[in-house]
């Protein structure tokens, strides 16, 4: 299985490496830039954005998302541009969808939050439910995720502080133990 990944890795890039070598100063240009949108169809604007200025990749947020059936076509479509009419390279789709409170998908699984994983001190959890999460994103036609996030101060390492009636709750992690859960989690995000 690992040497099916490295071989297709390794055509990948091949592939990818002449695709670029063809494309101008400004196409490369393009192939940096993000961008996101309003409403949950492609626009005239981000047609343009692919077509005429070859942009890179697309990230969602919740005011693009109506239902899972919407988000996969969109995904779908929006990958047909690209290859077709825009730079001939698959988009870079994002999106920021940790859990907990951090949660744009409407109807898909609402997995909890960095803090509430934290707290389980269980690593195979957190991998686990990294994994659920890549799944559920690939299937939606998105390929890249802002999560896991982690935060620091001074020498503790903090996940998401939420507030539970009228107490803050934070939970703190040391270095070690925050590393140890952050590898879990982008472990199991990775597939």
């Amino acid at each position: 299985m690992m040497n099916e990944s490295k071989n297709k890795l390794e055509k990948d890039a091949i592939i990818f490496e002449k695709l670029i070598s063809k494309m101008n100063l400004e196409e490369k240009i393009g192939q940096m830039f993000q961008i996101g949108f309003d409403g949950a169809k492609i626009t005239s604007d981000v047609e343009e954005m692919i077509k005429d200025y070859r942009v890179g990749g697309i990230i969602y947020f919740r005011r693009n998302i109506e239902s899972i059936p919407q988000l996969s076509e969109l995904s779908n479509e929006l990958q047909k541009l690209s290859v077709n009419q825009g730079s001939g390279l698959p988009l870079i789709i994002s999106i920021d969808q940790e859990g907990g409170i951090v949660n744009r998908i409407v109807g898909a699984t609402h997995f909890p939050g960095s803090m509430v994983l934290g707290a389980t001190r269980n690593t195979r959890l957190v991998k686990k439910i990294g994994q659920l999460i890549a799944k559920q994103l690939k299937a939606l036609g998105i390929n890249m995720n802002f999560a896991p996030v982690f935060f620091t101060t001074s020498s503790k390492v903090f996940s998401r502080a939420s507030n539970v009636g009228s107490q803050k709750v934070i939970l703190p992690l040391y270095p070690a133990t925050a590393a140890f859960f952050t590898a879990g989690a982008v472990l199991g995000i990775t597939i």
